[in-house]
Order: C-alpha cells, then structure tokens, then sequence
C-alpha cells in the first residue's frame, strides 16, 4: 500500500433467526403489507405515467393545438395563450 491511498475495508455480519411460531406468522403479514404497498403504489405510478404518455401522444397529433397555443384568436385582437 502507498503513502496517502484509501483503502476501503468491508465489514458484514451474519445473522440467523429461529422464530416461533407465532414470530413467523408476524414477519409473514409484515412482508405481505409491505409487498401490497409497494405493489399498489408502482400501479399508481405505473397509470400516472401511461395517461401522461397518452396525453402528450394526443397533444402532438391535435391540429388544433398548434393553432390555440400561437395566441391569436380569429374574428379579434385579444391574444390568449393557452399551456
């Protein structure tokens, strides 16, 4: 090893359990909940994104888009500027 290098040491412990029965049927429903949340808010994430896709699909097909987001109106002088 030179004068002045990091050295990076790993330290790791192992640990093994012997639960009970009634231990065992806790962490069970605990991994459950935890597995129901994670799943059910990646859906959620999952939807927002997919209509966010969608919705920007359609607003790059729509012709009218273009139209309402240059600010002039037909038939007056008021601009409006539409996001």
């Amino acid at each position: 090893m030179k004068r002045g290098e990091i050295t990076v040491v790993k330290k790791a412990f192992k640990f093994r359990i012997f639960p009970n029965e009634r231990q065992l049927e806790l962490i069970n429903k605990t991994m459950g909940c935890s597995r129901f949340v994670f799943n059910f808010f990646r859906l959620i994430l999952w939807l927002i994104w997919t209509l966010l896709k969608v919705l920007s699909i359609i607003g790059t097909l729509c012709p009218i888009r273009k139209f309402l987001r240059s600010g002039i109106m037909p038939g007056n002088n008021v601009s409006v500027h539409l996001t």
